[in-house]
């Protein structure tokens, strides 16, 4: 580990050491004045308490600590957060990790920096394109997307998760060229990232990878299957029956989407698919006359992929 991460450790001996035997009390109202009073320091000292504070039992002390992390300067949250992310202790990390969306402001700025530091590790680098991801960070796009391109694949991976976390309709031409990368991971990435932002072409491009057009390998087409889900419209739903109709082994996946879609259970079996469209959804669907003067839905999807706490879980292991 290099020297500038260190574990966050309670030192008894700083400035925040009362503070800190405050936050061990049983009493939460004791541990919300131990907050308190580390939020009125805002130096770096009072970062490790209040992130363990993240983790506390009790809510109100939680939030308040979670707003205490936004007067700390931005340079000093950074190596916090890439400290415990990508060496520290996974209590410590999910806490931390549900928080960094509402950090946006104080973190971006330091980040996008420190990865474009020469001396940065590539552990480092994967943990501050993950933070990027998760913050939304719009002005990490380009920096991202060119290490999507790059030698280095690992990070490379890091890079295109943090990419499909990102809702910025400029990055649609990045997303689109992605869906030809060699690699497959890289691929599937800019699935997600296409139905997050949404649109005519999003869908379009991801219908010709789940259709098998443009996607060669099946458990990447499964993957825009799913992704079809957050940006269907009704020809979305006529592709999904057509792929359970054929039997084409993509029947289970084209029931999730259809679920994501229609509200129905997952658990429906083909047979009750292939009912459902023909006795209830055909008979309802607008007229191809009415289809045509009503307006295309080009919308962003209301509910878009999930991002958060990646599913390895921290710390990363390069």
């Amino acid at each position: 580990m290099p020297p500038r991460f260190k574990p966050l450790l309670l030192d008894v001996n700083s400035a925040t050491a009362p503070l800190e035997q405050m936050l061990a009390s049983a009493d939460p109202v004791i541990r919300m004045r131990a907050v308190e009073g580390l939020s009125a320091m805002g130096t770096p000292d009072a970062i490790p308490p209040l992130i363990i504070a993240l983790a506390d039992a009790d809510p109100l002390v939680q939030s308040s600590a979670h707003q205490a992390l936004g007067n700390i300067p931005g340079e000093a949250l950074a190596d916090a957060v890439v400290a415990v992310l990508g060496w520290g202790d996974l209590a410590l990390a999910q806490p931390l990790d549900a928080t960094l969306p509402t950090l946006k402001n104080e973190l971006e700025p330091p980040l996008i920096a420190r990865f474009h530091s020469p001396g940065a590790l590539r552990i480092e680098k994967m943990t501050i394109a993950y933070c990027l991801g998760r913050i939304g960070s719009t002005r990490a796009g380009a920096l991202l997307a060119a290490q999507v391109w790059g030698d280095d694949m690992v990070l490379g991976y890091y890079c295109a998760d943090a990419l499909a976390g990102i809702d910025d309709q400029s990055l649609l031409r990045e997303y689109i060229r992605m869906t030809a990368h060699p690699q497959v991971y890289m691929r599937t990435a800019s699935y997600r990232g296409l139905a997050r932002i949404g649109g005519d072409e999003a869908r379009a491009a991801i219908t010709e990878a789940a259709a098998g057009r443009t996607e060669p390998d099946t458990s990447a087409r499964k993957i825009a299957i799913r992704m079809l889900a957050y940006v269907g419209t009704g020809e979305t739903i006529e592709f999904l029956i057509g792929l359970v109709r054929a039997r084409t082994g993509l029947v289970e996946t084209a029931s999730d989407a259809l679920a994501t879609i229609t509200g129905l259970p997952r658990g429906l079996q083909r047979e009750r698919w292939l009912e459902w469209y023909d006795e209830i959804y055909v008979p309802s669907r607008p007229t191809p006359a009415a289809q045509r003067n009503m307006p295309k839905q080009a919308a962003k999807p209301a509910a878009p992929p999930p991002t958060g706490f990646p599913e390895d879980g921290f710390p990363f292991q390069p």
